[in-house]
């Protein structure tokens, strides 16, 4: 966020690992949490318990479902 001089608060960041999205969450940046579909248990719920915002892959995403749109106010989606 700061090389690209932008606050972290209007940063979105995508995890695939714990660490990840720990660290993003620390920094008080949004983080979409896109665990490994096998993972079960204790992990998959450490997941749950660091960040509301999981999805199971980028293709289900609609990113204007979380008020993000690109310059031109436009909705953006991954898919």
């Amino acid at each position: 966020a700061k090389a690209l001089g932008v606050d972290c608060d209007k940063c979105l960041a995508f995890e695939d690992a714990l660490s990840g999205v720990r660290s993003a969450r620390s920094a008080n940046m949004h983080c979409i949490a896109i665990p490994d579909p096998r993972m079960e248990g204790d992990m998959l719920r450490a997941f749950k318990q660091t960040t509301p915002l999981i999805a199971k892959s980028l293709n289900e995403l609609d990113l204007s479902s979380f008020g993000f749109h690109d310059r031109n106010g436009n909705p953006v989606s991954l898919n």
